[in-house]
Parts: C-alpha cells; structure tokens; sequence
C-alpha cells in the first residue's frame, strides 16, 4: 500500500486499540463468569448441607421412635427433599442484603483483580483523528485497510465509513444506547453536580435522583437554606453518576435544570421507590419546604467497562417532549 508513515502509525495504534478492547472485553467476561460460579457454588453447598442436616434429622427422630426397625426406608427421598430445600434457602439468601453484599464484594475483589485491563481498556474508549473521536468507526477503518485493501489512507477510509454509517438506520444504535442508558440509571441513584458559585469558582456536591416516566426528565431536592440553591437557580450546571457495579457512568453538560413549581410530596413516592429511606428520614416540615428541581437531558453520554455510548435526546433549542 502507499500510505504514508502517519497513516502507519494510526494504523498501528488502532491495532493496539482493538488489542486493549479485547483484554478488557475478556476481563469483564471473566468477571461475569467467577460471580455466576460464585452463586452457583453457594447454591450447591447450601443443597448439599439442607440435604445432609434434614436426612439426619429424619434419621435421628426415626431411630429415636421405632428404633433400628425401617431406618433407611425413605431416607434417599428425605435426602433428594433436603436438598431441594437447601439449594431455594441458598437463592434466597443471595436476595437478601447480606448475599448481595457478599456478591458485591466478590465483585470489587475481581474488579481490583482484573483492573490493569479494565483501566488500560477505558483509556482506550475515545480514539481522535484530527479533533474527532473516530472510535465507532475503527473496526470498518481497519477492516477496509488491511483486509480489503480498498484505501490507502485513513482519512479515505474513514470518509468511506462514514458515508455507510450515515446511509444505516441508526435505530438499532439509538436502542442500544437508550437500553444502556436505562440500565446505568436504574442501578444508581447518586449524581455529582457540578457548577460555579458567584465568583466562578468551581463546586460539586453529590446529590440524590430520582427518574421519571420520561427517560430525559429527573428530579433532585434539596433543602431551602442549602447554599446550593443559588448554583443551581443559576444554571450552567454538569452532572455525572456514581458508577454501577457493571462500571456505568452517565454524565452530561447538555442539560437544563429548573426549580419546579411542585411540591416535594409530588415526588416523595418516586424517592420512596429508588431510593429507599430517603423520604423517611426526613421531617414533615423538611418534606413540606423541599426544594424540587426538574433537570432535563438534552444528550447524555453513557460509558461501561467496554462501550461507550452518546445519546441524543433533543437539540437545546428544541422543546422538550411532553
């Protein structure tokens, strides 16, 4: 080929990408695969010791009433019983707080093991060719350069790329963004949000939110006194969520937040469904001086261990959808 020596070394960085990607990729297979084998064992040992303690106590209490006389007649069943018995105690106890928080530090444990991949792979998420972030299209760009052999340059490649991408109904990925999306949100109800007080200093306070029936429309409150009220009523704000176990992250500069006319009992039930203990913690006069403030997403972008998406939900000048 006659590409030139730049297009070689981008070349050879997207090689290193796709190298990268692929050991993160294997690092989060291999973490979802030990956390399966960790419930999977717990739920075994749980069977066999449920089959092991109800057997004996079968044993126990019929040598105990008829001696030696019959001891074994339906031991296996009691046996095969027990074990049925153990093996649901073992799934419910997964459900509780403790076996989540047992599955959890398992998870961390494995996130720590595995994080020279994890973190050397997120680095690699974004890819920029002359100011633009050309990562969705690498895989194309490498693929119609070294297999095909139909360009000789990135830049001819990509234009290429881009040509097909844009001709693609980009449904499918907006699906797909918009499913990440939901799933980050759902997981997490913990917003860092960043803006600038009265000189222009930065700030940040972390906040609890709340989602609505419109994927693009959150509520926050906070109390009246709270020095962060005139942050907020200013505007200009940034936002991005605590990370989920899966490594999720939403955040967004493209956003407009408002003081809404409600009342905070307007929204007490959604903070009581997502995120429990919040509205019981509070007094009847903070739940009746609450400040609501209705923050809506213009786009979002949505970053996991191995994907990193941007969703778009409406243009800044637009209405917002009803």
């Amino acid at each position: 080929m006659g590409s030139t020596t730049t297009d070689q070394d981008l070349i050879a960085r997207m090689k290193q990408r796709a190298l990268h990607l692929k050991a993160r990729q294997r690092a989060t297979n291999t973490i979802a695969y030990e956390i399966r084998r960790s419930r999977k064992t717990f739920v075994a040992v749980m069977a066999v010791i449920g089959a092991i303690v109800v057997d004996g106590a079968f044993v126990a209490v019929e040598r105990a009433l008829i001696g030696d006389f019959g001891v074994w007649r339906g031991t296996f069943a009691v046996f095969v019983f027990g074990g049925i018995f153990g093996g649901l105690l073992g799934h419910f106890l997964l459900s509780t707080a403790p076996g989540r928080r047992r599955l959890a530090s398992r998870e961390a444990r494995l996130a720590l093991k595995y994080g020279a991949d994890l973190s050397a792979g997120r680095r690699w998420l974004e890819f920029y060719f002359e100011d633009e972030d050309i990562s969705p299209y690498i895989p194309e760009i490498l693929h119609s350069i070294e297999n095909e052999h139909r360009f000789d340059s990135v830049r001819a490649a990509l234009e290429a790329v881009k040509q097909w991408h844009y001709q693609l109904d980009n449904a499918r990925s907006r699906a797909r963004a918009l499913e990440v999306f939901r799933e980050a949100a759902g997981q997490t109800k913990v917003v860092t949000v960043a803006s600038v007080d009265a000189e222009g200093r930065p700030s940040a306070r972390v906040m609890n939110f709340v989602t609505s029936d419109q994927d693009d429309l959150w509520y926050l409150t906070t109390a009246p006194d709270s020095p962060k009220v005139a942050e907020l009523d200013r505007g200009g704000i940034a936002l991005v969520t605590a990370q989920t176990r899966s490594g999720a992250t939403i955040s967004s500069n493209q956003l407009q937040l408002n003081r809404s006319d409600r009342r905070f009992l307007s929204v007490a039930q959604l903070y009581r469904d997502q995120v429990p203990g919040y509205v019981e913690h509070m007094s009847d006069d903070e739940r009746q001086h609450e400040l609501v403030y209705e923050l809506r997403l213009y786009s979002a972008k949505i970053e996991t261990w191995t994907e990193r998406n941007v969703l778009v939900f409406s243009e800044p000048d637009e209405s917002p959808p009803s």
